[in-house]
């Protein structure tokens, strides 16, 4: 079911404001300007998908009530890697180098958990707002995905998602499409 493109429906609003929050809040820590754009979301029971490339998805956990649902951020792998390089502070040069490598080293992996925190705690911050005490987001981490795979976002009977597919621009390289995943809550 396409959802409308405005931001009418609260599950496209939900994943319009968590691109949002997680633009802002990774420009503040990389320094460098993130945008997200042209956010289009579906709601179902089918996860997302990485094509084309190696992807890394930054997973999350969304409790409410006792119970907890998967969530995750997916960006290509040479996005992810320049996050992780920005983090670190790496030279220019040295972050041009860090987005053609195949596999991210020890000290890149570190900072990949760190900036799944952030994910965490930006899409934390923007449910948290919109919903009941008690519902919290926290980071489980981030996963390497190969083309044509998903992360593991087990669904329950009558559980559904809201998978939302954007363009995620870092600084002055080249956009690259994004996407979010986050479940259905009720209100």
């Amino acid at each position: 079911m396409q959802l409308p493109s405005a931001d009418t429906g609260l599950p496209t609003a939900l994943v319009r404001d968590s691109f949002a929050r997680i633009a802002a809040d990774l420009t503040l820590v990389v320094d460098r300007n993130v945008v997200v754009e042209d956010v289009r979301a579906l709601q179902g029971r089918e996860g997302p998908r990485c094509r084309g490339s190696v992807h890394i998805a930054f997973k999350l956990a969304v409790s409410t009530l006792g119970e907890e649902r998967r969530a995750a951020l997916l960006m290509p792998l040479t996005e992810a890697l320049t996050l992780a390089g920005l983090l670190q502070l790496l030279p220019e040069a040295e972050l041009i180098a860090r987005r053609t490598q195949a596999q991210p080293d020890a000290a890149t992996k570190h900072a990949l958990l760190e900036l799944s925190t952030f994910v965490g705690g930006a899409v934390d911050g923007v449910l948290r707002e919109r919903f009941r005490a008690g519902l919290t987001v926290r980071s489980l981490g981030c996963q390497g995905l190969r083309p044509g795979r998903g992360p593991a976002l087990a669904l329950g009977d009558g559980q559904e998602l809201v998978t939302a597919n954007a363009m995620g621009r870092i600084g002055e390289f080249p956009a690259a499409p994004w996407t979010l995943a986050l479940p259905v809550l009720g209100a």
